[in-house]
């Protein structure tokens, strides 16, 4: 249940609304807890044609750096999302470079990287995390 009052510029105040329930609507959006820990889930499908798909959870807003290496270690592609809200995500590869080309079939590494930008109860702002796993382009 809720009411909505209002306040513009000049401190002028609106009526309080009608009492609104949210009881028995459809499609409502249940709250998600933010994640307790830095994580990354294994990526799928893998192996994978055309695209594979990283899912992670942030428990602080942090710098994330995506990258992929061929096994050569020369990088492929790099995403940077700066100060992205604590929360969960997925990020998705096509198998393209950094130019948008295809690469070749082959095993890959993928790493996330993630530096935290800020203090939450139970977690100090500076706090890193990285993961890199495989995974195999096939067409």
């Amino acid at each position: 249940y809720y009411k909505v009052s209002a306040t513009d510029n000049v401190d002028q105040t609106s009526n309080w609304s009608t009492t609104v329930s949210t009881e028995g609507l459809m499609g409502m959006a249940k709250p998600v807890p933010l994640p307790d820990n830095f994580s990354v889930e294994a990526a799928f499908p893998n192996p994978f044609n055309p695209s594979t798909t990283l899912e992670y959870g942030l428990p602080v807003n942090a710098h994330v750096d995506f990258r992929i290496y061929d096994l050569a270690g020369r990088l492929v592609y790099q995403e940077i999302i700066v100060n992205q809200p604590a929360g969960w995500y997925a990020l998705t590869w096509h198998g393209e470079n950094q130019l948008g080309q295809q690469v070749p079939s082959g095993v890959y590494l993928i790493s996330l990287t993630a530096h935290g930008t800020e203090s939450r109860e139970g977690y100090d702002g500076s706090m890193n995390f990285s993961k890199t796993q495989k995974v195999i382009l096939m067409k």
